[in-house]
């Protein structure tokens, strides 16, 4: 579960974590099996609760990603700006929903799910992806990164995966992970499901 802050202050406890939070930060409500407590002031607060086999799903297609259950190391944002990043995915996810047409499509709820997740993986430490090699960060350049986005465009309507974005740039799964965070600050399946969504809100 994600909280965001909105006009209220909490303190929040969870497992070894215990500080204040202002209005406007996001953190993670708790550690899984682990109790939390929250208090808060008078004020709006955000919450938004993602299913851990979701998380487990889109870590699966790439081998990088350790084949153990998916454990959050913190439940606070690092880098701290990448927060920002998270507000804005769900603020982008929220607005397209309120349209009555896109919340009654099951693809693009399915898909606004995925992006969500995957901005949280993204968001908050975890011990889903393995350290890249060194040929990982050589590989991870721009032209490996126009590549994979070609590929992407071109093939967004299909069922495709880390693995085939990774192929059609010649890279390792890896190298495409690095190259989209690099580069572009999000991941290919993020960036994929943002173009699905796109398309799927276009007249």
């Amino acid at each position: 579960m994600v909280v965001a802050a909105g006009t209220a202050r909490l303190q929040h406890a969870s497992g070894d974590s215990d500080r204040r939070y202002r209005p406007g930060e996001v953190f993670l409500g708790t550690y899984p099996g682990l109790p939390f407590t929250c208090t808060w002031s008078p004020g709006a607060t955000t919450t938004c609760v993602l299913d851990p086999a979701m998380l487990a799903r889109i870590a699966a297609p790439a081998p990088a990603w350790r084949p153990a259950p998916i454990r959050f190391t913190s439940l606070d944002p690092h880098p701290p700006a990448a927060a920002a990043h998270w507000r804005h995915t769900y603020s982008y996810v929220t607005g397209l929903l309120a349209n009555p047409e896109a919340a009654g499509s099951p693809l693009l709820i399915t898909t606004a799910a995925h992006l969500l997740a995957t901005a949280t993986l993204t968001t908050f430490p975890n011990t889903a992806l393995t350290d890249p090699t060194i040929e990982d960060r050589h590989d991870a350049s721009p032209a490996t990164l126009r590549r994979a986005i070609a590929y992407i465009d071109d093939n967004a309507a299909h069922a495709i995966t880390v693995a085939d974005i990774a192929a059609a740039a010649h890279v390792s799964i890896r190298t495409i992970q690095l190259a989209f965070r690099r580069h572009r600050d999000t991941t290919p399946m993020a960036y994929l499901d943002r173009v699905r969504l796109q398309h799927a809100t276009t007249p």
